[in-house]
């Protein structure tokens, strides 16, 4: 199962960030905005993986989320215009 948040600024995606889960594991992580594949295009942001029970890592990718979202510098930089 996989979750994508994609980020668009007017029209144009910038970001995409998701969660990847197998078994009782989950990759949260920066995903490319092409083909969502696992990316570190950009340094600020630290793929995190986690093993538990479905609760667990619900609350663990929504924390990760949640950090990611929440930072100041994620604001759109004009990179994909």
């Amino acid at each position: 199962m996989r979750l994508v948040v994609d980020l668009t600024h007017q029209g144009s995606h910038y970001l995409a960030i998701g969660a990847s889960l197998e078994g009782n594991t989950v990759l949260c992580s920066q995903l490319h905005v092409c083909n969502l594949v696992p990316s570190e295009e950009r340094d600020d942001i630290v793929a995190r993986e986690a093993k538990g029970s479905a609760d667990e890592l619900a609350a663990f990718t929504a924390e990760w989320i949640g950090e990611v979202l929440r930072r100041p510098a994620l604001q759109y930089d004009g990179r994909r215009d």
